[in-house]
C-alpha cells in the first residue's frame, strides 16, 4: 500500500529478482504498465548485488487507518519485576556459593600446615 496525493495504490508482488547493479534492463518503463519496484542492497553487509521486489497495481481507494494499540508494544511489568527479581537471586545465591566455597579452600589448606613443622 502506497499513499499518493490522499489515495491509497495497493500493489501486489509479482516478480522478485536479484541483479549485480549494472544490470538496469528490469527498470525500465513498460508502456500501460503500472508496476512499483522496491530496490535494496543484497546479501547483508556485503552488498554486492541488488534485489529488486516489484509489484503491480491492485487498485485505489480511500486510505484504511490502522489502529495499532500501545498496548501491543508494552510488557506487563509484573512479569517483567519477576524475572528481573528471580534473576538476582540466582547471582546472589552463585555469589553465596563462591565464597563459602573459597572459605572452606582456605580452611582445608590452613588445616593440613602444621604448626611444628618449624
Amino acid at each position: 500500500m502506497t499513499l499518493v496525493l490522499n489515495r491509497e495504490i495497493t500493489y501486489e508482488v509479482d516478480n522478485i529478482s536479484i541483479i549485480l547493479p549494472n544490470e538496469t534492463s528490469c527498470l525500465q518503463i513498460e508502456d500501460k504498465k503500472d508496476y512499483c519496484t522496491l530496490m535494496t542492497c543484497t546479501p547483508y553487509g556485503i552488498n554486492t548485488h541488488r534485489l529488486l521486489v516489484r509489484g503491480h497495481c491492485t487498485g485505489t481507494g480511500e486510505p484504511q487507518h490502522i489502529h495499532v494499540t500501545a498496548e501491543a508494544f508494552q510488557i506487563d511489568s509484573t512479569i517483567m519485576a519477576s524475572v528481573i527479581g528471580i534473576l538476582l537471586l540466582i547471582l546472589l545465591l552463585i555469589r553465596v556459593l563462591i565464597r563459602t566455597r573459597k572459605k572452606e579452600e582456605k580452611a582445608g589448606i590452613q588445616g593440613m600446615i602444621s604448626p611444628c613443622s618449624i
